[in-house]
């Protein structure tokens, strides 16, 4: 039974914002655990249902720890496992990502999972209004994406692991953006796509919808990017 095991087991759906971000980091960080995939359309497992009073996916075990918030499940896993640090050492550096991970999680993905829900539920007024704040927001920030390897920072953080299952989903958003507005942003995506976690994070349904931006990354490209990876 997977409440049982020795190692963190994660409840994740096969193509999903939130678990795609929880997997990035149990692959950055090269930690080892089961991994119970779930399709959307089929019923959860009855463990899920009986650990987590909630049933909602992603959701952590490790041993007597249960975790459903996924902010809360990536600081967790950052330390219980030191290795490869998501956030910064520095006590001010360390505020500063937690600010913008809130901005991120609160105003992107609140935004794409507005995009995102399912057509039964969808609100398209809710959803069209989404996705012009959310293409307005890349469009005002895509220069940033040129300044540093990583986003705001010259080393992989949990600002990457939470934003490259944000773009990763690029076509699904249906976001508009100026040709030369978007190649930083799929080139960014593109060299991310070179670390060997962000290839394990990628289930078989997430690899099958690759973004169009990446299959046209050097024609979009118009002023060329260092690769540091």
């Amino acid at each position: 039974m997977t409440a049982v095991s020795a190692r963190p087991v994660l409840f994740s759906y096969n193509d999903h914002l939130q678990c795609h971000r929880i997997r990035l980091v149990l692959a950055e960080k090269d930690i080892s655990h089961d991994l119970v995939v779930i399709h959307e359309d089929e019923d959860k497992p009855e463990d899920l249902a009986h650990l987590n009073p909630y049933n909602t996916v992603p959701f952590l075990v490790d041993r007597e720890v249960r975790l459903f918030a996924p902010a809360v499940i990536i600081a967790y896993l950052d330390e219980r496992f030191g290795n490869a640090p998501l956030y910064a050492q520095q006590a001010q550096q360390r505020a500063q990502q937690r600010q913008n991970l809130w901005q991120i999680e609160h105003d992107w993905f609140g935004n794409a999972e507005r995009i995102l829900l399912h057509p039964d539920t969808l609100n398209h007024d809710q959803a069209s209004q989404a996705r012009l704040a959310l293409a307005k927001t890349f469009t005002q920030l895509a220069a940033v994406f040129n300044e540093q390897p990583f986003f705001l920072s010259s080393q992989f953080s949990v600002l990457d692991c939470t934003l490259i299952p944000l773009l990763w989903r690029f076509d699904k958003l249906g976001l508009d953006l100026p040709a030369h507005k978007l190649a930083p942003i799929a080139q960014y995506l593109a060299n991310m796509l070179k670390r060997d976690s962000v290839q394990k994070s990628l289930t078989a349904t997430e690899r099958f919808n690759t973004p169009k931006i990446l299959l046209n990354t050097a024609k979009l490209a118009t002023n060329t990017r260092k690769s540091y990876y």
